[in-house]
């Protein structure tokens, strides 16, 4: 592989915003803390943490809990639990970074950027410290030919983590993370799409530099038959790891993508479509069309900027048991809103929380989110929601193809759900699966995942999502 740039430890994006973080020890007893915050030809900005966000553990290792806001254009928040010596371990860094890479909304007061790139974060793992070590984490096999591998970078991924001080954790590997190379021979599908100076790499214990790991020309990147591709980068791992070698340890490369990558959302636009590769190449690409188009969203228009403080929508803060996390729309609030708002700013804001949301997801390749649709307080089933509905779902079904995992209607009457299901036409069948219009509230609380005793005792359902609202910090003022 080619060599990276080297950067100072921090995490940076694609717009080259990084932060480092440093000690100084100016006397003895007194630690000097700093956070630079740096754009692409802007001047550097400095916050010097307080003197309670250091302690040092057991170990005697300094640990640093920093937190700087600054409202200007090329704002970052980030708050970063960081441990080690002088040089930062990227392991307690790297979601960090990660978010940085996917949450780029978070560096704008003023802009809202798609959460997912195709350019990966590089995550080196090495066992030299412990080359007899287990990495501790299960693979997914990618090489068995079918459609759903063909924008698949590489042949094995990690599927699981085992419990436990292992490697993979130490190192910060993730699920979803693809092994492209083991040392000096890379295991793609086909050759990178990116950028080399644009990779952030990641590696225990060192800074994010060039990591000296250059392929050889052995490299068979191209030359696997079906099956091969996983047997080769297996058998490679084993046969290094069995010498025990101090003076050549097994070394593995991963690289992490956004949940909207070609490799992780793939099979989700096959799914789509049915199965039917063309059909879904097509929506695809029209999907990287639209993305040019509707990012960066503006966020300060006016009618934007009402749905988000009114909170008309907004993101429920709720430990779900495994279950995805959930937009919430509460229809009278835009009904309230309605001559200063326009549809496609009702359509936006939900974009951008639900990039939000799936951004966070813990399986890029499948990350999932729930809608409520509260109609309470709305004497019937209007005109204008279906309307709301038909623009969303135009912009949903074919952009965010297998992300929603149910979408709840509530109350609607059984006399108006006969009335909704006609309105509702335009809905695929695989859509209209996920849809449930109810007035039961015990299934609504079954279907999030809530505990029903407390929604009543909040007064309902109205009440405990505003109980539970999180804040979105998407706030701003016009020019």
């Amino acid at each position: 592989m080619k060599q990276g740039r080297r950067r100072e430890v921090g995490g940076s994006s694609e717009e080259g915003t990084f932060f480092e973080a440093s000690r100084d020890e100016e006397e003895e007893g007194q630690i000097s803390r700093n956070i630079k915050i740096r754009k692409k030809g802007s001047k550097v900005r400095q916050a010097r943490g307080p003197e309670d966000s250091v302690w040092y553990d057991d170990d005697g290792l300094m640990k640093m809990k920093i937190k700087v806001s600054a409202k200007t254009e090329g704002r970052l928040t980030a708050l970063a639990i960081a441990a080690g010596n002088i040089s930062l371990k990227l392991s307690h860094i790297s979601a960090i970074a990660f978010i940085l890479l996917n949450n780029k909304a978070a560096m704008s007061t003023s802009t809202f950027e798609s959460t997912s790139s195709e350019i990966p974060l590089r995550i080196v793992v090495s066992f030299a410290n412990d080359p007899a070590a287990s990495l501790g984490a299960s693979l997914t096999n990618y090489d068995w030919g079918g459609d759903h591998e063909i924008f698949v970078p590489s042949y094995a991924a990690i599927s699981e983590l085992v419990e436990g001080d292992t490697v993979a954790r130490k190192c910060g590997v993730s699920p979803g993370d693809y092994i492209v190379a083991v040392n000096d021979l890379e295991f793609r599908r086909f050759p990178a799409r990116y950028d080399e100076k644009d990779v952030t790499t990641q590696c225990e214990g060192a800074s994010i530099s060039n990591y000296p790991t250059q392929t050889s020309n052995k490299s068979t990147t191209y030359k696997f038959k079906r099956g091969e591709g996983y047997a080769a980068t297996f058998g490679e791992i084993q046969q290094i790891k069995s010498k025990k070698d101090p003076e050549n340890p097994l070394i593995l490369t991963l690289e992490r993508y956004g949940w909207n990558s070609r490799g992780n959302a793939w099979h989700r636009y096959l799914a789509a479509r049915d199965g039917h590769v063309g059909f879904a190449i097509k929506m695809m690409e029209e999907n990287e069309s639209w993305r040019k188009q509707i990012f960066p969203i503006d966020l300060k228009r006016e009618g934007l900027q009402k749905i988000i403080k009114s909170k008309a929508i907004s993101e429920i803060d709720l430990n779900h048991d495994n279950l995805p996390p959930t937009v919430y729309v509460n229809f009278s609030k835009l009904q309230a809103l309605e001559e200063g708002i326009s549809s496609n700013d009702v359509v936006d804001a939900l974009i951008i929380f639900t990039e939000m949301l799936i951004s966070r997801s813990t399986d890029p390749t499948n990350p999932k989110t729930c809608q409520l649709i509260d109609l309470s307080k709305t004497q019937i089933w209007s005109v204008d929601a279906s309307s709301y509905l038909r623009e969303i779902y135009a912009v949903f079904e074919p952009n965010y193809p297998e992300t929603l995992e149910k979408m709840i209607m509530y109350p609607v009457s059984s006399s108006v759900r006969r009335t909704c299901s006609v309105m509702l036409s335009f809905v695929n069948s695989k859509t209209r699966n996920k849809l449930i219009i109810t007035d039961d509230l015990d299934l609504v609380c079954k279907e999030l995942g809530w505990n029903k005793e407390k929604v009543e005792a909040c007064g309902g359902v109205t009440a405990f999502m505003h109980q539970h609202e999180k804040n979105s910090d998407l706030s701003c003022s016009k020019d």
